[in-house]
């Protein structure tokens, strides 16, 4: 018997480059991107808490500070507003002085550009604290800034003296002895009331203090009838527009009238401003810092995730040498060496898959994948299989006159089909042997159907022996028949060889003999296509499913004993889900 081995060259491809990850609906977030959005954002929010709490305290301590300030002046005015009143005579040209000296002042004196830059929302004044890159929005220098009026009024609520920031002087004289009209939310201070300090939205806001006058311990009404009248043209009556005022007699507790003075809240809203933009300053440059340290951050963890998706992307291509050359101690680092290590295993894993894919089955194959390290060793288990031995009939003499090619064509078509057939019934090729096939149904694990399958494969293969047959002996073709023995028995199974030399994973024991023995004895020349001859434990397992002819007995040598042997002529049902 002529042994043949047909082996092809395995062909090798050039690597592609890895494909680009596949595309995906919607908008792509890059990890860049993302970092630095969060981290912006969560500055942006800490600082914009920081920046709240900072502003509401500053607020009212300027609130606090504005009161104050207001409150004292107002007190320093009804003080030294007693003697005047007390007085009489000049009393309105030397009040309209002193009111004069506390109101806002600036260098400009455009009572409505004034009155605008007091009116200025929040809003307005950040704006040009921005644009104006922190050097302020203010104009000219302005002296007593936010206080907007300061009037004297008697205990009767007419007006004695006043002057406003935002009116021109011309009106100031218009108004005197005219009833003072208190702004929104405010009233008149009534005799025996202490000082008040009341809130106003008049004027974008104003902060209205109220200070009475009262005359001063020991000081009397007659004596204040008896001070001597002003001389005519000293800036009495005729200066200020109006009549020479007559002393002021103190009402009951020594009330002689009240100071009204009103305090600008923009004042506070140009403080916040000038903070808030600071902040917004700070803040910005913060958030610039923040995004270089982000990017540069995410750039060093998002370098090394580009390049082990550029190699997971290769090896999802087939190129099992990618290797990722990442050097780092930390978690990206182990990552990139447990990648390496993956492909490495990969790479043995397919090579012992190409290298053996070609000569055991995908079951067999599967379970040296899934323990390669029993490959290392020399061993095996015991296991109950059914072996299908076969072997064309005649073929070793008409190899002797034929021509190469057809020799290949002819025994490549027989052991095609077999092989098929092993594997649509989830058999094991244990080898072949020149033109002889010889088949394993239980290993790698048993099943309750081996024997069953085994039986259904080896008909199956005679019955497309029978077709080839009939096609090549159509054509004029060398037709040879095929013998198939089946016998079911108690194997070792495993790597047997040398440890160091060539292992083979197969099976030995007594129906590897049996099953070879029984092919031998298939040679029918009138069975279509080939016979197939059972043993008795194969057949006592499968009597129910087959129809069979009793054969003459086996007397195998060194054996005193005969085994029964039976021929397959037919399958009572048709395959299980198993088989």
């Amino acid at each position: 018997m002529k042994v043949i081995r047909v082996m092809a060259e395995p062909t090798q491809t050039p690597a592609s480059p890895p494909p680009a990850p596949p595309a995906r609906g919607g908008f792509r977030v890059g990890l860049r991107l993302r970092f630095t959005v969060y981290l912006a954002g969560f500055l942006l929010l800490i600082m914009s808490i920081a920046s709240y709490l900072v502003i509401k305290q500053q607020r009212s301590a300027l609130d606090k500070e504005i009161r104050e300030r207001g409150l004292a002046l107002a007190r320093a005015l009804a003080a030294n507003s007693v003697e005047p009143l007390s007085l009489g005579g000049e009393a309105p040209l030397q009040l309209m002085l002193l009111v004069k000296t506390v109101i806002q002042m600036s260098d400009e004196n455009d009572a409505a550009d004034m009155r605008g830059r007091l009116t200025e929302s929040l809003g307005a004044m950040v704006w040009h604290e921005l644009i104006g890159f922190g050097r302020g929005a203010g104009g000219a220098r302005v002296r007593n800034e936010g206080v907007l009026f300061a009037k004297i009024v008697d205990p009767a609520g007419k007006k004695i003296a006043m002057a406003d920031a935002q009116k021109p002087p011309e009106q100031w004289v218009a108004e005197m002895d005219q009833p003072y009209q208190p702004p929104a939310k405010t009233t008149l201070l009534s005799p025996g009331e202490d000082e008040r300090v009341w809130e106003s939205p008049d004027d974008g806001g104003i902060y209205v203090i109220a200070v009475p006058i009262h005359q001063r311990t020991g000081a009397t009404g007659a004596e204040a009838l008896e001070a001597p009248s002003p001389a005519p043209g000293a800036g009495g009556p005729a200066s200020t527009g109006g009549s020479a005022l007559p002393p002021v007699s103190a009402a009951p507790g020594g009330f002689m009238g009240s100071v009204y003075l009103g305090m600008s809240q923009s004042i506070v809203r140009r403080a916040l401003a000038v903070a808030f933009a600071k902040l917004v300053y700070v803040a910005a440059s913060v958030l610039v810092l923040a995004v270089i340290l982000a990017l540069f951050i995410s750039g060093t963890l998002v370098g090394p995730i580009h390049q082990l998706r550029d190699g997971a992307l290769a090896v999802g291509a087939g190129q099992l040498d990618t290797h990722v050359g990442i050097r780092r101690r930390d978690e990206l680092g182990e990552l990139a060496f447990a990648f390496n290590g993956m492909t490495k295993g990969l790479a043995e894993r397919e090579l012992i898959r190409g290298a053996f894919g070609a000569y055991v089955s995908s079951d067999v194959l599967t379970d040296i994948l899934a323990n390669p390290e029993a490959m290392k060793t020399i061993g095996g288990v015991k296991r109950t299989v059914t072996m299908v031995f076969t072997d064309v009939r005649g073929f070793t003499a008409m190899a002797g006159v034929l021509e190469a090619e057809q020799v290949v064509a002819v025994i490549n078509d027989y052991l095609d089909l077999q092989a098929k057939q092993v594997r649509v019934h989830k058999g094991h090729v244990d080898k072949y042997i020149g033109d002889a096939v010889r088949a394993v149904f239980g290993i790698p694990s048993e099943a309750p159907d081996d024997v069953e399958r085994a039986v259904r494969c080896a008909w199956g293969i005679k019955q497309d022996v029978a077709k080839l047959v009939a096609d090549r002996k159509s054509r004029g073709e060398p037709h040879p028949l095929i013998g198939i023995g089946v016998d079911t028995g108690e194997v070792v199974a495993g790597n047997i060889g040398a440890a160091n030399a060539k292992l083979e994973y197969t099976v030995i024991g007594d129906p590897v003999g049996m099953s070879e023995a029984c092919m031998d004895a298939a040679r029918d020349p009138d069975a279509s296509g080939g016979q197939v001859v059972l043993t008795e434990s194969t057949y006592g397992k499968v009597r129910d499913l087959v129809e069979v002819r009793e054969m003459p007995p086996l007397k195998l040598q060194g054996r005193d004993t005969e085994t029964k042997i039976y021929e397959l002529v037919g399958l009572k049902t048709p395959a299980s889900s198993g088989g």
